[in-house]
């Protein structure tokens, strides 16, 4: 069974998105803080209360955006990397067909 296409190395793509998994445990835990702390300030600055629920629901937004991504980065979604898993097992398993039919046309002809 090939371990790569096209100068992907399946092994190292498998490394880098579990990378990738681990850092986002990162940034959930710097965007909790940093909501935290932007919510203490707003509430700080803003003294209407129709701009400060304003900035408020914008933060929400914001945390709603980071938290689709960070499902993204997690496999949860189909996402970039659930695609280029299926691709690279569909290129596996088309390359060991192409292989067994390569050896069946061999045996034909001989």
């Amino acid at each position: 069974m090939k371990k790569d296409f096209m100068g992907i190395n399946t092994d190292s793509a498998e490394k880098a998105l579990e990378q990738i998994k681990e850092k986002k445990k990162e940034l959930i835990k710097e965007t909790k803080e940093a909501t935290i702390s932007l919510k203490k300030h707003v509430n700080k600055v803003f003294k209407d209360n129709d701009d400060r629920e304003k900035m408020l629901e914008y933060i929400e937004e914001i945390n709603n955006t980071l938290e689709e991504l960070y499902g993204y980065l997690d496999g949860n979604k189909y996402s970039f990397a659930s695609k280029l898993n299926e691709f690279i097992q569909s290129y596996i398993v088309s390359d060991e067909n192409v292989k067994k039919s390569y050896i069946e046309m061999l045996k034909t002809k001989n």
